[in-house]
């Protein structure tokens, strides 16, 4: 049975390094610099590069299990299926090769733990007590980790390469996918079980922040909002810069230049409109995949089940901060104590003096959770997770567009003056529709 792991992981961002699952049992930190990490470990993550699930756990175990190793990385697979590296070597000349490239994964010579002479930066766990800084002086990442890896062997580190964790890159990549139409069509969730067919029409009020100079999915996000039961009203602030699509201009209520926190934006499109006139109010990011006609189906459910608060399940391949929103599959719904900010939530009428206008003590949103798991108990009120209409929400990083620490000082000043539950309360299930129930 393998080891529980007990350390702490500060992830350190090279560049538009993605993380596409929360590590069970690490508690991890976004870091612009490594010399803001506070943790063990540093794990170090390029573009492009996808860990498998229980990859970065298998990194810091391997670790753990071993204080002379300084670095660990993954075996790294192309997306032909086949080895990028499992480990590289420096030859005299300073050359670099790799291990196994253009082998089969499953190859028995790159299935077992083996010393190299560095690993790649596309990923890696990096010892921070050994760490000795990066050579700011190259400029290829590729030689500027097998410096640092290099470095550590001289100091009396070992540098392995771990085989029983995998990351999926594509070297040729630079910077995020395209979000063409075939790729969007990819990512797009289905709907597992029928709409329920006693849907009530509502009258819909969907609010949205686009970030007109980032990659985003806001025109198609508008688009799935679409539909043929409910009168949805669509308010969007354009972050940035104008917008520049025709559905995203249709729906623009206002264009920021400047940056301003998430919420207060909300509560500036919030304070326009008459809210008693909507049965249900939407708040959604703009770097979400939404399976079609995404209301008929969501609201249907979070009415039928008295969700006064609830949000879509994530898909198993989005980015998940907190275990409990992942989709669970066989599931149309389950009653919580937990409903998260984002990346999509939906508030009934009766929710609305509970939740808006939003606390501006926490403008990122962070605690509000917690307060609200409170205040709903105290109203008799149900909170939902819908894991029949789940949302992939895969596109960017989350915490990629503000500071983490002073969004996490805001949300200790907020909860240290709200009555609030604590997560491992918040983190229950209250009861479980399971999908033999859409029959």
């Amino acid at each position: 049975m393998a080891s529980p792991v007990r350390s702490r992981v500060d992830l350190s961002i090279v560049g538009n390094g993605e993380l596409r699952y929360f590590p069970a049992g690490l508690a991890c930190e976004a870091v612009e610099r490594p010399e803001d990490a506070s943790g063990e470990y540093l794990l170090f993550l390029e573009p492009g590069a996808a860990p498998a699930r229980g990859s970065i756990e298998e990194l810091v175990r391997t670790a753990d299990a071993d204080p002379r190793i300084g670095a660990v990385g993954p075996r790294l697979v192309g997306p032909d299926g086949k080895l990028v590296e499992a480990g590289g070597i420096v030859f005299a000349d300073g050359s670099l090769a790799s291990y196994g490239a253009g082998d089969q994964p499953r190859d028995p010579r790159y299935r077992f733990v083996r010393d190299v002479d560095f690993v790649s930066p596309s990923c890696v766990v990096v010892r921070a007590s050994a760490f000795p800084g990066l050579d700011g002086e190259l400029d290829d990442p590729r030689y500027r980790f097998a410096d640092l890896c290099l470095a550590l062997r001289a100091a009396g580190h070992r540098v392995v390469c771990q085989p029983a964790a995998e990351a999926t890159v594509d070297p040729h990549a630079e910077g995020p996918a395209p979000l063409t139409r075939a790729r969007l069509e990819r990512l797009r969730p289905i709907v597992l079980g029928p709409r329920p067919s006693d849907a009530e029409p509502h009258r819909v009020l969907v609010l949205g922040i686009a970030m007109a100079d980032r990659q985003n999915t806001a025109e198609d996000v508008i688009a799935s909002m679409e539909s043929d039961r409910h009168e949805v009203v669509q308010r969007w602030i354009a972050l940035g810069d104008e917008p520049d699509t025709p559905l995203l201009t249709a729906a623009t209520a206002e264009i920021v230049r400047e940056r301003v926190p998430k919420y207060e934006l909300l509560n500036r499109l919030l304070a326009r409109e008459p809210l008693g006139t909507y049965d249900h109010v939407v708040i959604t990011d703009d770097d979400v995949v939404l399976p079609r006609r995404f209301l008929d189906s969501f609201l249907a459910f979070q009415d039928r089940f008295g969700f006064a608060l609830a949000q879509p399940a994530r898909t198993s391949t989005s980015y998940i901060d907190h275990p409990i929103v992942e989709q669970q599959l066989g599931t149309l719904a389950r009653e919580t104590r937990f409903v998260e900010i984002g990346p999509v939530l939906s508030a009934a009428r009766a929710a609305y003096p509970l939740v808006f206008p939003f606390d501006l003590m926490s403008p990122m949103g962070w605690g509000y959770e917690n307060v609200w798991a409170h205040r709903f108990a105290d109203h008799g009120l149900k909170l939902g997770i819908v894991d029949a209409v789940p949302v992939d929400h895969s596109i960017r990083p989350p915490v990629a567009n503000y500071g983490w620490h002073e969004a996490d000082a805001q949300r200790r000043a907020f909860l240290a003056a709200r009555p609030h539950v604590g997560l491992g309360e918040c983190f229950r299930v209250i009861a479980v529709h399971p999908l033999e129930e859409a029959a």
